[in-house]
């Protein structure tokens, strides 16, 4: 259903193509217009950059899957969540699959993984799957962080500014986090696990990161998981229906 909308207007559904393969190009032609500047990363090389806009446009497909956590700021305030609560079914899962837009997560993560696979050795794939799936689950524990955000409206109504901010801080992923200092890349890795979405996964790939440092992501993926889940029990408490 969610691709067939695409399709309602016969010009609609190509232009969306068209945008995401051009979202693709860009990256694409970041990286390469730094690259003629003579950008040099310590330890990267071109295969490396490769690799990494490859995990970056996975991650950017498995983002457009939760752009419905809007809905929930929306309908807690005005007291529509009860056509998802009475359904057999998880409330939040049904209201983000709604607006899962799929055709352009179709787009954009065959692009990314043939990137990544492309600029992979193959003596190591078995590293490239484990980097793809860091990059998923650190990239759905971002998003789940943004929409624990949108759970607050449960008591202050509107929090599209907090979300906005945060998510203007989330564009760090798109970096490879050697740009920026130890304490700040700490953080972003057992705090907030941004650099699962492409930094480590990329070193894992090309440069062989240790594969025990990666149950760094244990941490925060409980943290974000049990916080999400508080958040929804405590915000329908204080659900007020509009019916």
């Amino acid at each position: 259903l969610s691709i067939k909308k695409n399709f309602a207007y016969r010009a609609n559904g190509p232009l969306v193509i068209l945008d995401e393969l051009m979202d693709c190009a860009a990256l694409w032609l970041f990286w390469a217009s730094l690259m003629e500047l003579d950008l040099t990363l310590s330890g990267w090389t071109d295969q490396s950059l490769g690799a990494f806009m490859g995990f970056s446009l996975i991650s950017s497909a498995v983002s457009t899957l939760f752009v419905g956590a809007w809905d929930i700021q929306n309908r807690a305030a005005n007291g529509s969540l009860d056509s998802y609560l009475v359904k057999p079914c998880n409330p939040v899962l049904l209201i983000l699959l709604e607006r899962a837009n799929f055709l352009r997560f179709l787009v954009t993560f065959p692009i990314g993984v043939g990137m990544a696979v492309w600029h992979t050795p193959w003596k190591h794939a078995g590293a490239l799957a484990l980097g793809i799936g860091l990059c998923i689950l650190s990239t759905v524990l971002l998003e789940l962080v943004v929409l624990a955000l949108y759970e607050l409206a449960f008591w202050l109504k509107k929090v599209d500014s907090f979300v906005t901010v945060f998510q203007s801080a989330l564009s760090i992923r798109r970096y490879p986090l050697i740009f920026f200092g130890k304490k700040l890349a700490l953080f972003f890795t057992y705090v907030l696990p941004v650099a699962f979405v492409a930094t480590i996964p990329t070193e894992l790939v090309v440069a062989e990161y240790p594969a025990w440092s990666l149950l760094a992501i244990i941490g925060p993926a409980a943290g974000i998981s049990t916080l999400v889940w508080l958040l929804w029990r405590a915000g329908r408490s204080r659900y007020e229906s509009a019916n």
